[in-house]
């Protein structure tokens, strides 16, 4: 534990980022938020989990967050109403069929619980999230 002027305090760190650059990379946890963000002045679908995984029927939690950007195939999968989910995304590498801007499209297989595992509070944090078509990269 570390001291801020005699205050006991814990470090915070950001969300580890996941760029599912390898066949068969995943991520999972509770999905957490939603947000769009600006990435080299392009808008940009983030997405924030509680990392951990599925043992034996619960969620383990590590304690930390993980995010990971927004693709078609995401995009299309994980949605607004997942907050509180248990959601897990594997990689399953880029299809050959579909290009956009010399990219071609990442597949994606995933996962996502029946009924929520935590409550979240996503209206506070997501209310102005407005996705269009020009936002979803490949």
């Amino acid at each position: 534990m570390d001291t801020v002027g005699g205050i006991p305090c814990d470090e915070r760190k950001g969300p580890k980022f996941v760029q599912f650059t390898r066949e068969g990379e995943d991520a999972s946890g509770i999905l957490l938020a939603i947000n769009k963000v600006k990435i080299g002045g392009k808008a940009a679908v983030r997405y924030v989990l509680e990392e951990g995984d599925a043992i034996d029927g619960k969620f383990g939690s590590t304690g930390d967050q993980l995010a990971f950007l927004g693709t078609a195939d995401l995009i299309d999968k994980i949605r607004m109403t997942d907050f509180g989910h248990f959601v897990h995304v594997r990689f399953e590498g880029l299809d050959p069929n579909i290009e956009k801007n010399g990219n071609k499209m990442k597949r994606f297989k995933v996962h996502v619980s029946r009924d929520a595992l935590k409550q979240v509070q996503p209206a506070a944090v997501n209310q102005a999230l407005e996705i269009t078509d020009e936002d979803i990269p490949f």
